[in-house]
């Protein structure tokens, strides 16, 4: 393990931990938010899962050349984007976290204030709203969340617009699954009792459309499958807490395990459906109904 930091003395209000992995040639978007950290009270923990040997090399070129000691390097061998941000967790020192990729670009100002805010005060995660741009057509979609934003959410959830108080998350971890772990680690911390806020803050651009992504890699989509298993023993599990946001989240893994998955994953997704349908509590198949309806008009991809 190789560990690159210098400690910063002043306050941390925000923690922000990013995995990084085969991303050489890739860092251009990373370098520009990195370069607007300067002295922000925020801390910014980059995690590089070591599984080729150029993106390192350019992770520490790029640190060099921005020179803030606000900014850590953390290279290991995770295997996973959730088992790299677990590494983050345990080394945050900021009174909020939040888990921003490497090829998106936040706005640092606008989440800073936010979190700043009397609002952030009284909660424990603020959710915002975010940007989509497609990489090969430059189109940018606007998302925002209405009042019936637990549906809306669980369909498009997006753990990088969201912002938590570290210790509301402190005991939390992602699983080593390569997709959907996001979603399963915000079903276990919806799954609690939480002081939720919605805020029409845009703080985020999400891109999408290039092959490298996760959602583009065979293997990975085939852990669909084990999600929507521990998807479906989380909403089986609940009471009413969330129950719409964390529905929608296993109906998008099932979509997902169905259109890209592997013939296996694709029985294993369309048995965990059928499960949720017909024997699971009534809460659960009316969540889970609902849900399905609303993805099929919204055309979930």
């Amino acid at each position: 393990m190789r560990i690159v930091c210098s400690d910063a003395s002043s306050q941390i209000l925000l923690s922000v931990v990013t995995p990084i992995s085969k991303m050489a040639g890739r860092l251009q978007r990373l370098e520009e938010w990195l370069s607007s950290v300067a002295n922000s009270p925020m801390e910014v923990i980059l995690i590089h899962d070591r599984q080729d040997a150029m993106t390192g090399p350019q992770i520490q070129s790029l640190l060099s050349k921005i020179s803030n000691p606000k900014i850590q390097l953390i290279e290991d061998y995770f295997g996973s984007p959730g088992l790299a941000r677990n590494r983050g967790i345990e080394l945050a020192k900021g009174n909020w976290i939040c888990f921003w990729d490497s090829d998106d670009l936040p706005n640092l100002g606008v989440a800073l204030g936010l979190i700043n805010s009397d609002l952030a005060s009284k909660a424990d995660c603020l959710i915002t709203n975010f940007d989509s741009v497609n990489e090969i057509s430059k189109e940018v979609i606007a998302h925002q969340l209405t009042a019936n934003f637990e549906e809306e959410l669980g369909l498009n959830p997006g753990l990088w617009r969201m912002y938590f108080k570290y210790s509301a998350v402190a005991d939390l971890r992602f699983g080593p699954l390569r997709m959907a772990e996001d979603q399963i680690f915000l079903a276990e911390f919806f799954s609690k009792s939480r002081d939720v806020k919605i805020v029409s803050d845009t703080t985020y651009s999400y891109f999408f459309g290039e092959s490298f992504h996760l959602t583009k890699n065979s293997s990975a989509l085939n852990d669909l499958a084990p999600a929507t298993i521990e998807s479906l023993r989380i909403l089986r599990n609940l009471g009413n807490q969330r129950l719409n946001l964390i529905a929608g989240m296993f109906v998008k893994q099932v979509i997902s395990g169905i259109k890209y998955g592997s013939v296996k994953t694709k029985r294993v997704v369309i048995t965990q459906y059928l499960k949720s349908l017909l024997t699971s509590p009534k809460t659960v198949r009316n969540s889970v109904f609902s849900s399905s309806k609303k993805a099929i008009v919204a055309k979930v991809k």
